[in-house]
């Protein structure tokens, strides 16, 4: 599946994309308990959303021995810098969210047709936005593309 498809599916959920930010301001090594905890959700549909951000390759996890006995358990933390990173805020009570494109995977073309090379990024990636949540995807690009 396309790489932005999965992301842009994984974060039109407003828990899982919830559980994604509490993760990306600095909340390391998450568990399931941990979000069940803080999201009020049971674990087993924490363990859901945290699974979908893996697939998506928005976070990562690592097995960790408690010391406790049993089975190690997965923890979670924010995967390797991702190629977009979605930003989400209110605007007039309905939901905006907007990504930020980090390491183009249009580099190459960039040293060349700069300026329409992007204009057609941005624009596949709107109408993307679009088709996915029937809302006004809006980008805005980073500086280091």
């Amino acid at each position: 599946m396309n790489t932005i498809l999965k992301v842009s599916g994984a974060l039109a959920d407003g828990i899982r994309y919830s559980i994604y930010d509490y993760i990306l301001k600095g909340h390391a090594n998450v568990t399931v308990q941990d979000a069940a905890a803080e999201f009020n959700i049971h674990p087993n549909v924490a363990r859901l959303h945290l699974t979908k951000l893996e697939d998506a390759n928005l976070i990562a996890s690592f097995l960790h021995k408690t010391g406790k006995g049993g089975c190690p358990g997965k923890v979670y933390k924010l995967a390797a810098r991702v190629g977009y990173a979605p930003q989400m805020e209110e605007i007039e009570g309905k939901p905006n969210v907007q990504f930020v494109i980090c390491n183009c995977p249009f580099k190459q073309l960039l040293y060349e047709k700069a300026a329409i090379t992007c204009r057609i990024h941005k624009a596949f990636l709107q109408g993307v936005m679009q088709a996915l949540v029937r809302g006004n995807g809006a980008l805005s690009k980073n500086d280091d593309a």
